[in-house]
């Protein structure tokens, strides 16, 4: 059965001589265009031409092997119906579908970008056995583009791509860099992949220099974001929520990653992990409503845990199996079962300038060599003693504070 399209013939006319001085040669894909399959249409075209693609359904896989601009047209389509040009069909309404669709039918990806220097845009992208779109190359430009129903949504291996403004849902995994640097994954909605061998919404494995940036996160498998063996990334302005183990995740020495001004709210087990992994910096978070706050674990040394605003959890700050030498600075505690919670393994931790209030136990801490205080300054405790004697061992709080930490007055 063939495929249906939408036919704005004279729309596209005109959209196609408005580009064509932008551009290199402009080459249609659609009933009247000069072709009907988009990877003859790749075959034909030269570096630098625009691939426009039409509504419609095409088969993949889509090889681009040279420097291209492969854009779905309905996504300009929109920008000319306050002309009055013809709108495009509903004809390929299932599953919320519209524009140029690409099926792999079974087929491991649905489009595998070969060459650097490409544009793929305005797309939908479904039922690839592996990934929907599979990136093996440098400087490309990934964006506004619908993926469903694929093992990995967006597959990302090589440099300085930017993947923005996608919608990558109902996949097993969502958007996964492995071994790519200087990346930039920006404004995507990334929800509901959880297949049967789901990991997360965005994972980044032995990558490093990345920039994950603005997604909406939610409801994915076992994480919202993991860094797996990767270093030097910024994970910044993210909403990692609703995943069943952690919201972000850091693991197997995942080091010197700045984790900022994210949301992660109702993840089952954590809102932030950091496990066997050392010199990250998590700051500015706003965690909720999970088992754990933020949870060090399995020998994760030398972070930072800076100005969080935790509360509404089983236990706010954990740290256990041998998590030493950490700094928790600045953390706003409020209304978890725990405050701050270290378990026996967990030594030589500073805990300074916190405010720990309305915890059903503001602090528990039966490790070793912890500090609470840096000699001048302590904690604020809403149940304050003159000295705070901490339950779970013999530690104290010399110097806690009567007024919040961000107050000007201490004890």
């Amino acid at each position: 059965m063939s495929p249906a399209y939408f036919r704005p013939a004279a729309a596209l006319a005109i959209f196609l001589v408005l580009l064509a001085s932008a551009h290199g040669a402009t080459i249609a894909v659609g009933p009247d265009g000069e072709f009907q399959s988009i990877q003859e249409a790749v075959k034909a075209a030269s570096p630098g031409d625009l691939i426009l693609v039409a509504n419609g359904t095409y088969p993949g896989p889509v090889n681009i092997t040279k420097s291209l601009i492969l854009q779905g047209w309905d996504r300009d389509q929109r920008e000319q119906e306050d002309d009055g040009l013809q709108a495009p069909d509903q004809e390929n309404a299932d599953q919320g579908e519209r524009g140029a669709v690409i099926d792999a039918r079974g087929c491991s990806s649905g489009v595998i970008v070969a060459s650097g220097g490409c544009t793929v845009t305005g797309l939908s992208i479904k039922n690839a056995v592996g990934e929907g779109m599979l990136v093996l190359s440098d400087r490309n430009v990934i964006r506004d583009n619908r993926i469903v129903g694929c093992r990995e949504g967006i597959s990302l291996l090589g440099r300085d791509n930017l993947v923005s403004d996608n919608n990558v849902s109902d996949n097993s995994d969502g958007i996964v860099l492995c071994q790519s640097t200087n990346n930039t994954v920006a404004g995507n909605n990334v929800i509901g992949n959880d297949g049967d061998d789901g990991d997360c919404g965005i994972v980044l494995r032995c990558s490093e220099g990345n920039l994950i940036s603005g997604n909406l996160v939610v409801a994915n498998g076992l994480c919202g974001i993991a860094l797996y063996s990767s270093s030097n990334n910024t994970i910044a302005d993210n909403n990692a929520s609703k995943g069943r183990w952690y919201g972000i995740y850091l693991a197997d020495q995942s080091n010197w990653n700045r984790i900022a001004d994210n949301r992660a709210g109702s993840n089952r087990k954590a809102g932030i992990c950091v496990e066997d992994s050392r010199d990250n910096l998590v700051s500015k978070n706003l965690v909720w409503g999970g088992g754990r706050g933020i949870f060090l674990t399995y020998d994760s040394r030398h972070n930072s845990i800076q100005e969080n605003e935790i509360s509404g959890n089983g236990r706010g700050i954990h740290l256990d199996f041998r998590s030493s030498d950490n700094a928790l600075e600045g953390n706003t505690i409020q209304g978890n079962d725990y405050g701050i919670y270290l378990a026996f393994s967990a030594a030589r931790n500073v805990i300074v300038n916190n405010r720990l209030m309305d915890n059903v136990y503001n602090a528990y801490d039966e490790g070793m060599g912890n500090r609470w205080d840096d000699g001048l300054r302590g904690n604020y405790y809403s149940d304050l003693g003159r000295v705070y004697y901490l339950p779970g061992g013999e530690n104290v709080d010399r110097h806690p504070m009567t007024l919040p930490a961000n107050s000007t007055a201490s004890a």
